[in-house]
């Protein structure tokens, strides 16, 4: 595919989060900072003489000089008009209290030496308490080399309609290139910002850009170990340079070991990113403040993202009225790999591969390239519920909609479990494939095993397409359902599947004998698939 070796070559594949990528291959005429300007190279000479600020809400006081824990200053406002330079720190006592917002503005860190926003003493994190009506309860902007760490941040306002509304806001303006940004061990919670996709929708951690001459990207992202718990609507997400035209996409980002629960809509959107890694992470006990209204999400997704690896994540539960599936490829993205991840009791499915036909004349690449592998599905596309306009309660295992081309799914373990009795409307679909400006091509879904405790489970694989499904096993279907697969080269069933469920005293159960492990990761104790074992299963 012409189209998709093109745009890989637009941007560069991650390499370290610690550090600056030397070049990025641009290929529009636009103002952009020369790299060998950016700050906090390696080669930046050591600051011999550095500060540490300490603020204690309790003992603390403005008067003093805010230099030793002795003469700690009380409030935030402290912070803002100090030019944090390399190897400086601002420390807050635990057990404290800040009403007000934490900003660091122009921090310029080097990677020799960050600048950091911690703790110390002993006891809770500190807590940062946004004023009533504030955008946000921390922001960092314009810096580089910088993490800010083990803070509790919330942001509940009178107003549940405030547009935008933040736990943490990381911030550029006419900037350019921003390198070393850490969010490490936060807890942020109780973010009362907007429902609604679109209209300014709340959100626990955003970056975000100003519209301006200058080009604003990062080089070095990572987010590890945060908790994110009662936020409205979102987990984290990106503003970026979507536009094909001038793509100019973050660099290096990681996504680690995060906790996202009792939040409705998305959990992790990687927006405007090439090479990002979104690992080890758990989304859980999604709310569902829907009702009949619209409005779509999915677990984990990119978006205007090439080269997105999602990886070892488990999403339990998402709940929004469209979608709801557990992971995405979503439009405008090219080489996202989904691989080794637990979906489980997701309303809308697994899977989504989609593609807006209408947008590839304007600003889409399409979405080419996908490879998703190695993930098991139990007891997705349980949608108990329809819209008052919706025709079906639609909520198929894998949905594969619009124009997506040269992408393959294979060696995944997808099991349909038995709808009840008392909803019986629900979808029992595996593939459902359909247009969205356009139908699906050059799409493969081979070497997998459908599993369905519902011998009519079925496949819709619309014949304007081409969506091929190629030696897959097929255990538990009927004769009649089993033709809607249209697989040539079907395998039948997997003596060593069969083997697993009888050994063992449930379909869960064989599957997490078969094919899961738990981790412990910084946030949670997961369930996620184990390499070695399904990779074995399908060799």
């Amino acid at each position: 595919m012409i189209q998709y070796a093109i745009c890989l070559l637009a941007g560069l594949i991650a390499a370290s989060v610690n550090g600056c990528s030397d070049k990025h291959r641009f290929n529009v005429n636009c103002e952009v900072t020369d790299p060998e300007e950016t700050p906090g190279e390696d080669d930046t000479p050591l600051r011999t003489e550095t500060a540490t600020y300490y603020l204690d809400s309790a003992a603390g006081s403005d008067d003093a000089d805010g230099l030793s824990e002795a003469k700690a200053w009380k409030t935030l406002s402290k912070l803002q008009g100090i030019k944090l330079l390399a190897g400086d720190k601002v420390l807050l006592r635990r057990g404290s209290t800040f009403n007000g917002v934490l900003i660091v503005d122009e921090a310029a860190g080097t990677t020799k030496q960050r600048v950091t926003v911690s703790t110390y003493g002993t006891g809770d994190k500190p807590k940062i308490v946004a004023p009533d009506g504030s955008q946000y309860a921390v922001q960092l902007r314009n810096s580089v080399y910088t993490t800010i760490e083990d803070l509790d941040i919330t942001n509940y306002g009178s107003n549940p309609e405030l547009k935008d509304r933040m736990g943490v806001n990381i911030h550029l303006q006419d900037f350019g290139k921003a390198c070393g940004t850490e969010l490490k061990g936060l807890d942020i919670h109780d973010i009362n910002g907007v429902l609604w996709k679109g209209q300014g929708a709340g959100v626990a951690i955003r970056f975000t850009l100003s519209k301006n001459t200058i080009i604003n990207y990062w080089d070095g992202i990572l987010i590890e170990g945060c908790t994110i718990r009662r936020c409205t609507r979102n987990g984290i997400s990106f503003a970026g340079n979507y536009d094909r035209s001038h793509w100019y996409p973050h660099l290096n980002v990681v996504i680690r070991e995060n906790l996202v629960e009792e939040v409705p809509g998305d959990g992790i959107v990687v927006d405007a990113c090439d090479g990002a890694i979104v690992e080890y992470n758990l989304m859980r006990q999604c709310t569902d403040p829907w009702g009949e209204e619209h409005n779509a999400s999915a677990g984990m997704w990119p978006w205007s993202s090439d080269n997105t690896i999602i990886q070892f994540n488990e999403v339990i539960g998402q709940k929004t009225t469209w979608d709801a599936q557990g992971f995405d490829a979503d439009y405008n993205t090219l080489g996202t790999v989904i691989r080794y991840n637990y979906s489980h009791d997701n309303y809308g499915g697994f899977l989504l591969i989609c593609d807006d036909g209408s947008a590839r004349k304007t600003y889409s690449a399409g979405n080419g390239g996908t490879r998703v592998y190695g993930n098991v599905s139990y007891n997705d596309g349980i949608r108990p519920k329809k819209r008052a306009k919706d025709q079906v309660w639609f909520s198929p295992l894998i949905h594969i909609s619009g124009p997506a081309e040269d992408c393959v799914v294979y060696n995944n373990v997808l099991c349909r479990t038995k709808r009840p009795a008392s909803i019986p409307k629900q979808d029992v679909r595996f593939i459902v494939s359909n247009s969205w400006g356009g139908y699906p091509t050059d799409v493969e879904v081979r070497s997998n095993l459908f599993y369905s405790e519902e011998s009519s489970a079925a496949f819709s694989v619309i014949d304007k397409g081409k969506v091929v499904l190629k030696g897959n096993w097929y255990m538990g279907l009927s004769d009649s359902a089993l033709t809607t697969a249209d697989d040539k080269e079907a395998k039948g069933e997997n003596a060593s599947f069969k083997k697993l469920l009888d050994d063992n005293g449930s379909l869960e159960e064989a599957l997490r004998k078969g094919f899961l492990r738990e981790v412990k990761t910084k946030t949670a104790t997961i369930i996620t698939v184990d390499k070695d074992k399904i990779n074995q299963f399908f060799k």
